[in-house]
């Protein structure tokens, strides 16, 4: 997967920790790619996210089948601004 595979990405914030968070939405290919990637890893399996050369997250799947949009939380305020700007860059 890369950047082009994400339709839009927007500063959103954790509603369960009141810290900046960052939603993104994934196009019909950029959805397959990503639900491939989640069934190899498999559930409970962990990912790095990679933009730009930087680990952004490093989730563990507690599903295998994505619907087109997550969220990535665990990000200070700088760089959920900076993830936005740099998932939006196409």
């Amino acid at each position: 997967m890369d950047a082009s595979d994400v339709e839009s990405a927007a500063l959103v914030t954790d509603g369960a920790t009141s810290t900046p968070a960052v939603e993104f939405s994934l196009s019909s290919k950029g959805t397959d790619r990503f639900n491939a990637m989640a069934r190899m890893v498999g559930l409970g399996g962990q990912a790095a996210f990679v933009v730009d050369g930087v680990v952004v997250s490093t989730p563990r799947f507690d599903t295998t089948n994505f619907p087109g949009r997550g969220v990535v939380t665990g990000l200070t305020d700088d760089e959920a601004g900076q993830l936005v700007k740099r998932l939006n860059r196409r």
